[in-house]
């Protein structure tokens, strides 16, 4: 979903206050160094990619829960000359949070097309917090090392740091 005006986090915590079954909501979030006032530098979380929320709902659910809330809108692609909302598989959204979460501090948060995952090897992740997540290792233009990546079409795409070379199993192309 996109949330105008930078309110994503407002709006995660009113989805999540309703408290409906099954509704999970999700941020990517990462730690910035920021300066306050006083030249104090603090370590704060903030949204990655602003105006950006992931909701895992039912349709009328979240159709009447828009209803109320004004500045939430639809993703949506152009599919057949139609705009359709964009709904993102389980297997897809799971592998996202999971790079997302254990990878706050360096994680890259690229646009779809910004990177050409067709050049890169696919590849599973072993032993970690990312074990069992399937991504592609894949060069980063301006990057030293190769990174591990994980897309969610249309939407997004995120990168981590480099992954030590022991932890990867190479998958056969099937």
């Amino acid at each position: 979903m996109r949330v105008t005006f930078r309110r994503e986090i407002s709006v995660k915590v009113a989805i999540d206050d309703e408290r409906a079954d099954g509704v999970k909501t999700f941020v990517p979030m990462r730690r910035m160094i920021k300066v306050t006032g006083r030249g104090k530098k603090m370590s704060v979380l903030e949204p990655a990619v602003h105006n950006l929320l992931f909701v895992k709902s039912t349709r009328a659910w979240l159709q009447q829960f828009k209803s109320r809330v004004p500045h939430l809108q639809y993703m949506t692609a152009r599919v057949a000359g139609n705009n359709v909302p964009i709904v993102v598989r389980d297997e897809d959204m799971e592998r996202f949070i999971a790079v997302s979460r254990n990878s706050i501090d360096d994680a890259v948060y690229l646009t779809p097309g910004e990177v050409d995952l067709t050049r890169g090897t696919r590849v599973r992740l072993h032993g970690g917090p990312l074990d069992g997540v399937e991504a592609i290792y894949v060069k980063l233009q301006g990057k030293r090392n190769k990174r591990i990546v994980v897309e969610i079409p249309n939407v997004i795409t995120v990168a981590t740091a480099t992954v030590a070379p022991d932890f990867i199993e190479v998958l056969s192309d099937i």
